[in-house]
């Protein structure tokens, strides 16, 4: 184990099922006779467009959300589902020691229908979409250990040793999933993916100013396609989830860190800091200024 306290990252791996590639990027975090917990762990409100998956392996912490304050501890899992902002904090001096990574279902075909084949069969990642914000799995099937074996294969030392990290990652998610109450629907399982990916287009600077083409075209869909999708699934236009976004993500940085109104506004897409502003009130009913000292306020 890292007695240092500095991140370690190891092999990510790949592994296939049905029409599905799974992709674990492990970060493998460990964190021993550290006590300085925000030099760890994240300060500021983030979202990932793949599952991340929390193991504690010595001490505690809390991971907050924006509905949620999840305890996370030894012998238990955390999932948070891809878009879902988070953060990170300490309980006290706490000493932590945690395996941290991503886990996405990459879809290797154009057929829209992801469960076509044999129906009857329990799927996978059916029932990782059916984790919405986060779940929480208890560890009754030795995951630690999976997880270190994993991490000590990583390190190139045995024959084989990539296919055993593929096989320990089946098991692990197999088991994983089993836990988790899955979806009979191949409609709402295609509406996640799609989630994600509209999710991760209006989080992502890249995409700030990005068209309603751009993300139409990262879905392989018409831009009229587009509309009715984000009617459906958010019930708002495209300009509409995009305000609601930069709201949201302004928000957290508002109410978790120091950034000045300026630094946020340019950080959500704008030019103009008058335009932020006046945005940002006429959909909270208070100035970003306003907002923070409210929220601070609330805290103390």
């Amino acid at each position: 184990m890292n007695k240092s306290g500095e991140q370690q990252k190891a092999q990510d791996v790949f592994a296939q099922i049905g029409r599905y590639t799974i992709w674990c990027e492990i970060f493998s975090f460990f964190y021993s006779e550290v006590t300085d917990f925000t030099y760890n762990i994240y300060s500021d409100y983030h979202a990932h467009r793949a599952f991340d998956i929390h193991y504690p392996i010595k001490g505690s912490y809390y991971i907050v959300t924006e509905k949620e304050k999840i305890l996370a501890k030894a012998g238990q899992l955390v999932i948070i589902a891809p878009g879902v902002y988070h953060t990170s904090q300490a309980i006290d001096a706490n000493e932590v020691s945690r395996f941290d990574f991503y886990l996405s279902f990459l879809r290797h075909t154009e057929d829209d229908n992801p469960l076509s084949g044999n129906r009857n069969e329990p799927s996978i990642v059916s029932a990782f979409s059916g984790v919405e914000h986060f779940a929480v799995v208890e560890d009754d099937f030795n995951a630690g250990a999976m997880l270190m074996e994993i991490h000590e294969e990583s390190r190139g030392e045995k024959p084989g040793y990539y296919e055993k990290m593929q096989s320990l990652l089946m098991n692990l998610v197999i088991e994983v999933s089993r836990r988790l109450k899955p979806y009979d629907s191949a409609t709402k399982i295609l509406e996640d993916v799609r989630m994600e990916t509209i999710e991760r287009f209006f989080t992502s600077k890249v995409y700030s100013n990005a068209s309603q083409q751009t993300l139409a075209n990262r879905l392989n869909i018409s831009p009229r396609h587009l509309n009715r999708l984000l009617l459906k699934l958010y019930g708002m236009s495209f300009q509409q989830k995009r305000v609601r976004s930069r709201i949201e993500q302004a928000k957290c940085w508002l109410t978790s860190t120091d950034k000045t109104v300026s630094e946020i506004s340019a950080s959500c897409g704008y030019e103009y800091e008058s335009s932020f502003n006046h945005v940002f009130k006429k959909n909270t009913g208070l100035t970003p200024c306003e907002f923070r000292k409210q929220a601070r306020e609330k805290k103390e």
